[in-house]
């Protein structure tokens, strides 16, 4: 078996026995009051959100209880409004809610969520155990209870234009003097030893994507010279991901993301820096600084070549701005995420720290909100919701990963189209890498969170940062890494 699935069979395992033992103990729960409305409190995007309200409607359970949807706007005020209605009587109350997988601690936490064992009757397994993936049941159990259920995971991927990376392989060699010169001034060696542009980045490590990226700066595409690569970089959740994907690739781990702390963070750092003198990154990064739509819109206007992205996003892009329409050799292809190393280099020529290809676990989840009235309807609801024929819609739509162990064994059902069935198995193989969570930014650690995009605008804004003639290694990242904690 893969590493991927052995961890999650020992996961489904151990929350099996766990619930079978807990299952209709503790705290008795009311018998259900069904209200004549119940609302589910969503934050979808502007074209799921009408699918959603209208696929739920054929659920039998209508005949019950009208459903409507409601959209909360940012994920820091999902722990108030399940506050507000535990005070206040709702003629519509919350019937579930979607959640975000770093808020996920602290609904939990401030018992906002029903423990879902506690909704199905003593002795009886409860059909998440037989139906779901582990992996997405895991980050939602805690004290021997699971509080929420998975609607998607997923993870960083690589996107790149095919027909670009191609060339970059092919003509390098052209530029290898002077790009093994800048490397010499920053690592005191050079390129690594033996080093070659791999043709395809399923092969690559940072040295590749700075190379490649040096390369495409330094020639004309579509009309003119400029930098090619790119991330998000606003302060929001979205350029947390994107450094924690980084930071676990150098061997970093959650604990130094919230502490903004150890020497990944200083080889990431130290990456940043290179990619930013020597005009591989966009100086626009900086300053305005980039969300995720400008690095979509960015790579599809081929301002970037190649972008990290969670395979959900990458279908999405590929069905506006695939090959559809366009030369097929300047297509979108996909692979798993680079491998992370240091740019210093060992006594033999090599790179002295060698990360992997891991990065972050991220999704969504259903939970049913403590205040809620009915929650063993609304736990029918939920397992509609999760019923193979739902979640085979929302995936071939949306291009959500599966959550459903039966669709995850024959991913033609959920991905009927090829390219997609690819970007599935991608995402599949970066599973296997094996991936951490990613602790919540926004509430628990907002103050850590602060100081990590301070530290990396720090950098970027650094005196001596284009002074070429002063060598990265004596600008003092890693004492700014120090200061910080």
């Amino acid at each position: 078996a893969t590493k991927g699935f052995t961890i999650m069979l020992r996961l489904s395992i151990f929350c099996l026995l766990a619930s079978l033992l807990l299952s209709g103990c503790g705290d008795k729960i009311k018998p259900d009051v069904v209200p004549k409305k119940g609302v589910a409190l969503v934050r979808m995007t502007q074209w799921q959100e009408p699918w959603f309200a209208k696929r739920i409607q054929k659920w039998p359970g209508t005949k019950k209880i009208a459903l409507e949807t409601e959209s909360y706007q940012t994920l820091q005020e999902l722990p108030e409004l399940l506050k507000k209605s535990l005070k206040d009587e709702r003629e519509a109350p919350y019937l579930f809610v979607k959640i975000e997988g770093r808020m996920l601690p602290t609904l939990i936490e401030q018992k906002l969520l029903y423990p879902l064992e506690k909704l199905v009757p003593a002795g009886e397994t409860p059909r998440w155990r037989k139906e779901l993936d582990g992996r997405g049941l895991a980050p939602a159990f805690k004290d021997g209870y699971t509080w929420a259920l998975p609607r998607k995971i997923e993870n960083h991927i690589f996107g790149y234009r095919s027909y670009y990376v191609r060339q970059a392989a092919l003509y390098w060699s052209s530029m290898r003097d002077e790009i093994d010169e800048i490397f010499k001034l920053e690592n005191g060696k050079g390129l690594p030893e033996g080093y070659t542009l791999e043709s395809s980045p399923e092969m690559w490590d940072v040295y590749d994507l700075a190379v490649a990226g040096y390369y495409w700066s330094r020639t004309r595409i579509k009309g003119n010279k400029a930098p090619r690569l790119g991330h998000r970089t606003k302060d929001y959740p979205g350029t947390y991901v994107d450094i924690a994907a980084r930071l676990f690739s150098l061997g970093g781990t959650p604990e130094d993301l919230v502490k903004v702390r150890g020497q990944a963070l200083v080889d990431f750092l130290t990456w940043e820096a290179f990619f930013m003198r020597y005009g591989l990154y966009h100086r626009s990064m900086v300053e305005p600084g980039w969300f995720g739509g400008d690095t979509y819109r960015a790579f599809r206007d081929y301002s970037l070549l190649a972008l990290t992205l969670h395979q959900v996003d990458a279908i999405q892009f590929h069905r506006q701005f695939g090959p559809k329409g366009e030369e097929e050799q300047s297509g979108v292809a996909f692979a798993p995420m680079y491998k992370g190393v240091s740019l210093e280099l060992s006594d033999k020529g090599q790179p002295k720290r060698v990360g992997s290809r891991r990065t972050h676990l991220a999704g969504w989840w259903w939970g049913i909100p403590s205040s809620c009235p009915c929650p063993r309807l609304a736990l029918e609801l939920l397992e509609y919701i999760l019923s193979r024929e739902f979640q085979q819609e929302e995936c071939a739509k949306f291009g959500n990963y599966p959550v459903r162990m039966d669709l995850l064994e024959d991913v033609t059902t959920a991905f009927p189209e090829k390219w997609m069935q690819t970007v599935f198995k991608i995402s599949e193989r970066q599973f296997e890498e094996d991936c951490f969570p990613i602790p919540d930014e926004r509430l628990t650690h907002r103050k850590e969170a602060i100081a990590l995009f301070d530290l990396w605008r720090k950098v970027m804004n650094h005196p001596k940062l284009m002074d070429k003639s002063v060598p990265l290694s004596a600008l003092g990242i890693a004492k700014m890494v120090e200061q910080t904690n």
